[in-house]
């Protein structure tokens, strides 16, 4: 078990392998440890260098394991809780580094290793924050990869579009369609079969790129047995993390809306006593109250096996993403069109909540595959 240091909050919590030993005092405090930590290491100056420079400290990230212990529970799919509220203090700063789903299924593809050894060696690489992972497990893995036994191992060769994360990863966790049917296997991006392009984007604090492969060594870590539901298992887990995320954004840009309207004045009043302002901001509170219930919702049904496939994951995924995008856009009307200038934050969330939202595929998209569950239900 890992335990939160007392240097960031007066008593120590641990993350332990039961939801059941994670109480709402536990979590609470632990969102104290964290936000604490992540006041003073990503601040908005951080966040901006990391986007002008394109590059990203990962001083950072492995302080989340050496100073709060959270990396290394990425593996531990009862540990969802905690996770999520990691996800959304991370959120709250636009913090801009690895996607926490996307090294939450790397570390649990981990332990699916057909070789114990080895499983464990990746997870502590991962769990310490030495090893960075990318993960793509939908249809662009699976189509454009090749699975090629040979006489060393297993090679990948194909492309993947659009990788988030890529441009900073030491590996790739991709779904790839073998003779057996679908497995997951890791690939080092540092070797000469590997070679990866930087992609603009619009949310500059989360970077993609494009993967080619040319024979490249993969290693197994996900068999073709257990592969399709891991990846189903890792969808909904993904999904749930992210909408926790955009909660954590949603409640910035809320607070971030309303003390401008209690502080900028028109006609000699504050704006937030004008009935337009009041029912804007009434507006976003409710979609970030909603947004949270749901996340927490998605979040509990994630940790269990048995509800991979819940359709009420995909609905709390769309809400949410819709919710973040919403309340990001208001937040630029209640400041008048401020949100647009370099300087001030506003436009860093409305860039996350727009690129957030076609991370896991569109809101629309999330609805469709909800409908056709229920369809089989």
């Amino acid at each position: 078990m890992t335990a939160v240091p007392s240097s960031h909050q007066s008593e120590e919590i641990q993350l332990g392998t039961s939801t059941d030993t994670l109480t709402l005092a536990d979590l609470r405090s632990l969102r104290e440890a964290v936000r604490s930590f992540l006041v003073g290491a990503a601040t908005q100056d951080s966040v901006r260098t990391a986007m002008a420079a394109g590059v990203f400290d990962r001083s950072i990230w492995t302080t989340l394991e050496t100073e709060l212990g959270v990396l290394s529970v990425l593996g531990d799919r009862a540990a969802l809780p905690a996770l999520g509220v990691v996800a959304e203090e991370l959120g709250r700063v636009v913090f801009p580094g690895p996607f926490l789903g996307g090294a939450a299924a790397a570390a649990q593809a981990c332990l699916h290793h057909p070789d114990p050894a080895r499983g464990s060696e990746l997870l502590d690489g991962i769990g310490s924050g030495a090893v960075i992972a990318a993960t793509c497990l939908d249809e662009r893995s699976v189509n454009g990869l090749r699975l090629v036994p040979g006489a060393g191992g297993w090679t990948v060769t194909g492309d993947v579009a659009a990788v988030v994360d890529a441009p900073i990863a030491d590996i790739a966790v991709l779904a790839v369609r073998g003779d057996e049917g679908l497995v997951v296997v890791a690939v080092e991006l540092s070797g000469d079969h590997a070679e990866m392009t930087v992609l603009p984007v619009l949310d500059q604090t989360r970077t993609h790129g494009d993967l080619a492969f040319s024979g490249a060594r993969a290693e197994i870590l996900v068999g073709a047995e257990h592969a399709a539901s891991f990846v189903r298992a890792a969808d909904a887990q993904a999904r749930a993390l992210l909408a926790a995320e955009q909660v954590g954004g949603s409640d910035v840009v809320l607070g971030m809306a309303v003390d401008y309207a209690k502080t900028r004045k028109q006609f000699g009043r504050a704006i937030g006593s004008f009935q337009a302002i009041k029912h804007r901001c009434t507006d976003m509170y409710v979609k970030v109250q909603g947004a949270r219930s749901l996340a927490e919702v998605a979040i509990e049904l994630a940790t269990r096996p048995e509800t991979e496939l819940d359709p009420r994951i995909l609905a709390a995924y769309s809400y949410c993403t819709e919710s973040y995008l919403a309340v990001a856009e208001a937040n630029i009307q209640i400041h008048g069109g401020i949100g647009f200038t370099w300087e001030h934050p506003a436009h860093l969330y409305l860039k996350r909540a727009r690129g957030s939202g076609v991370l896991l595929g569109s809101p629309l998209g999330a609805r469709a595959l909800l409908m056709d569950r229920l369809r089989s239900a």
